[in-house]
């Protein structure tokens, strides 16, 4: 950083601090200004989805994540009781000229 970049810093942030601004209002004031957006945002896509009132949607959401839950235990129990069960396959191939022969 050149020197004059420096001095220019040093005077703005004199400034800033004379009217009060320092570091922590500056993100207190964005931090404010990121919720304010969020909540809109929000609002916005809860007035997208008039014809889902809030119920349905946490209930959609509640129930698709309940379906998760069981689909991954269920997933691990049966993984767990095959992986100690033993398997007896027998597996016979037969072709349709091996099958024509034996008629």
């Amino acid at each position: 950083m050149r020197v004059e970049e420096m001095a220019l810093r040093s005077e703005i942030r004199q400034m800033l601090n004379e009217v009060g601004f320092n570091r922590e209002t500056i993100k207190e004031m964005v931090r404010n200004s990121i919720d304010d957006i969020v909540k809109n945002q929000v609002n916005q896509v809860l007035m997208e989805r008039k014809e889902k009132d809030l119920g349905e949607v946490v209930s959609d959401y509640i129930e698709s994540k309940l379906y998760t839950q069981i689909r991954n235990t269920s997933e691990s129990v049966i993984r767990d009781k095959l992986r100690w069960m033993k398997f007896n396959v027998n597996v016979n191939v037969q072709t349709e000229e091996e099958s024509e022969d034996k008629k």
